[in-house]
């Protein structure tokens, strides 16, 4: 996986706020900037999870030090490199790349003129009707970034991020799922409390997941639950 430590959207669109959410969760330094105004829930989200961002108008110099820069769709790159010749053209990526990073799913992209929401929507309905665990994501609502991308609101508290690891070797699948976010001292304290707290309630769960797994009758695969190294944070 590449290693990028800052980056700038350009737009903040559903595109652009996948992307921002996204790269928020794996702990990179992110920057929102759209040359017109952006709109208030989307201002407010921004807000919430700290990412920093500029309306009206592009920060050049911010642009200019950034490891990477994402393209929303609709942005034309021949139009920003006429607008800012000093950035260097690999620096410009698209959501499709940047967000590709974090999923080991197989990925279909239809792109063209016209037709593109039938055909994705096609495809998409002939995977899941024959058994394929399948997602649908671009510009028929939901951004492919924010797809591979869980928000979890707690109450009081800033957002935290859900993911998960999907690994297959000789035939198994390993799951690996975690969960990034900001925390007071006060709850980071009472984490050293939690398996006696709610470890029953988890086994019990992991219990019903794996029987609920191995209880599919095509392309099942034996499940295993396996015991991680524990870790404490403070």
């Amino acid at each position: 996986m590449i290693k990028t430590k800052d980056i700038t959207i350009l737009g903040s669109g559903i595109s652009g706020l996948g992307s921002a959410k996204l790269a928020k969760k794996f702990g990179i330094n992110v920057f929102v900037s759209d040359k017109n105004s952006i709109k208030e829930k989307v201002k407010k989200h921004l807000n919430n999870n700290k990412i920093s961002f500029k309306e009206n108008g592009h920060d050049v110099e911010r642009l200019l030090k950034s490891d990477e820069v994402i393209i929303s769709p609709g942005i034309s790159f021949s139009n920003l490199k006429k607008t800012f010749p000093n950035i260097k053209e690999e620096k410009f990526i698209s959501e499709l790349e940047f967000a590709s990073r974090y999923t080991d799913a197989y990925l279909i992209a239809v792109t063209g003129s016209n037709g593109k929401t039938t055909t994705a929507s096609l495809i998409y309905h002939l995977l899941k009707n024959n058994g394929f665990n399948v997602g649908l994501a671009g510009n028929i609502g939901v951004s492919f970034a924010d797809s591979i991308n869980t928000e979890l609101i707690f109450d009081g508290m800033n957002p935290a991020y859900g993911y998960w690891r999907f690994t297959e070797k000789n035939g198994i699948t390993k799951v690996v799922w975690g969960m990034k976010g900001e925390m007071p001292f006060f709850i980071r304290f009472m984490t050293l409390f939690f398996d006696a707290m709610a470890g029953r309630d988890f086994e019990e769960g992991l219990k019903g997941l794996k029987e609920r797994c191995e209880s599919f009758p095509s392309r099942s695969l034996s499940v295993e639950v396996v015991d991680m190294t524990e870790q404490h944070f403070l």
